[in-house]
């Protein structure tokens, strides 16, 4: 009873608390409606507001700018096929939709194989796949599938001009590869070294960033047994290496840089691609230097060369 009362007593002294006395102003309490949630955009509002940021300009804006500077670059992106009822901008380039697949489908005709068959190869096992042996295999195809992709089509007026072509590719492919460690942080394969058998340098770099893997369907687990352990991480850094290259490569492209876009990329990750095994501790074949080292150095000579001969 003594606690009923109590509150009771409580309670009335709040509410009197709360009664304004005579001759008090007292401020006015306005209750506002919460905000309308924004509505969804739609994906053609998307893309209005994607064009309203990019400038148009006419045909005869383009052809000027040509004349002012011999290095840009006008691509058509229509088939050749359809040129002779709309026309086509005078000196701009026609890159068809056939000629692009083409050249496509004999780079992954050749490269898709050699994923697994380069892993046999220098790793001895049969049921992996490796995207350093494709990508060396492709790097080598590219210049020769455009060529012969300009054969086949026989049309030299709407040909693909091959070093643009191979740019773009290069920075695709950095792209692509940047993105896919990913799922090599996802799967735990590609790790790097445990913090402390590398340097102190290198423990200082990473002791607050490192990896550590759980579970036993991990590769780093199954394989060499380091889960629980803190490692360099290298597919983090190969992630942010090759996407930054791929946004600096599109810079060069845009600018008309082809020749510097294609040289750039393919250095950056075949050097780098070098340089990370040192800090990696799976299993990449036999040998102080690995063949797919061997591979790096030998793809930024092959395209350093197509570059100054073509």
């Amino acid at each position: 009873m003594l606690f009923i009362l109590t509150t009771t007593s409580a309670f009335a002294l709040l509410l009197s608390a709360c009664q304004p006395e005579k001759g008090v102003v007292t401020e006015e309490v306005v209750v506002t409606a919460a905000p309308e949630p924004a509505a969804a955009k739609t994906f053609m509002g998307m893309v209005n507001e994607a064009m309203a940021e990019v400038p148009v300009i006419s045909p005869q804006e383009a052809q000027k700018l040509m004349e002012q500077d011999p290095n840009v670059l006008v691509i058509d992106p229509r088939d050749a096929a359809d040129i002779p009822y709309t026309g086509i901008v005078p000196g701009a380039m026609n890159i068809s939709y056939e000629a692009t697949m083409t050249a496509v489908a004999l780079v992954l005709l050749f490269s898709l194989p050699a994923a697994r068959g380069v892993a046999r190869i220098v790793e001895n096992k049969r049921h992996t796949f490796t995207i350093g042996g494709a990508s060396f295999v492709g790097i080598l195809i590219a210049p020769w599938a455009v060529t012969t992709t300009n054969w086949l089509l026989g049309s030299p007026d709407h040909a693909l001009p091959t070093i643009p072509v191979l740019a773009a590719m290069s920075i695709a492919y950095t792209l692509g590869e940047g993105l896919g460690r990913l799922g090599c942080i996802s799967y735990g394969c590609c790790y790097g070294k445990p913090l402390s058998a590398c340097s102190k340098v290198v423990q200082f770099l990473f002791s607050r960033t490192g990896f550590i893997f759980y579970g036993d369907m991990k590769k780093v687990a199954y394989e060499a047994q380091l889960d629980g352990e803190m490692l360099v991480p290298i597919q983090a850094i190969t992630c942010l290496l090759y996407a930054s290259g791929a946004l600096w490569g599109s810079y060069l492209f845009l600018n008309s840089s082809f020749t510097l876009a294609l040289v750039f990329t393919i250095g950056l990750t075949q050097l780098w691609r070098r340089f990370s095994e040192t800090l990696r501790a799976d299993f990449r074949g036999f040998g102080t230097i690995s063949l797919y080292q061997k591979m790096g150095r030998a793809s930024v000579i092959y395209i350093s060369i197509v570059a100054c001969f073509i």
